[in-house]
């Protein structure tokens, strides 16, 4: 089992894609996503840091 998330750049106010993945859940195991306070990135350096 694989969970995917992925935003491209378009949809950033960064203006870069994103993507994560996680494996290795049971099939009925529950996801929590959460919301936390945004980083303003303005350059993809920034988000490397």
């Amino acid at each position: 089992m694989c969970d995917t998330f992925a935003a491209g750049a378009s949809c950033t106010f960064g203006g870069i894609s994103i993507f994560a993945k996680n494996s290795d859940r049971e099939p009925d195991e529950a996801q929590i996503a959460i919301s936390l306070a945004g980083l303003w990135i303005t350059s993809p350096s920034q988000a490397a840091s």
